[in-house]
């Protein structure tokens, strides 16, 4: 896995820290600049992100937290963002952190 995946010509970002957690990535970042939101770019770096994972056995977490004043994806939307790619609440206590184990693909 990479650290990072980008879009270069929307200057879209998926940011990853692997140190975070033991045994997995942490995705520390999506970015996509307003202009060109709703575009399925985030859902493409994301499907990168997904298929290094699957293909290395690593685990990932994060934690939706939306871009304060920006006029991106509320909480709610990211939490059903996240759902629709595997991530599930890890530690449903804390409100906050989610995970999304290795999955096998047929």
């Amino acid at each position: 896995m990479r650290s990072a995946y980008y879009d270069e010509r929307t200057r879209s970002i998926v940011s990853l820290d692997p140190e975070q957690r033991p045994g997995g990535w942490t995705i520390s970042r999506v970015s996509v600049l307003p202009p060109h939101r709703r575009q399925g770019i985030a859902t493409r770096l994301m499907q990168e992100v997904l298929a290094a994972a699957d293909a290395e056995g690593a685990v990932l977490y994060l934690e939706p937290i939306p871009t304060a004043g920006e006029d991106g994806p509320n909480r709610d939307q990211l939490i059903r963002w996240y759902e629709g790619f595997g991530f599930r609440p890890y530690r449903p206590e804390l409100g906050f952190a989610w995970i999304r184990r290795p999955q096998a693909h047929a």
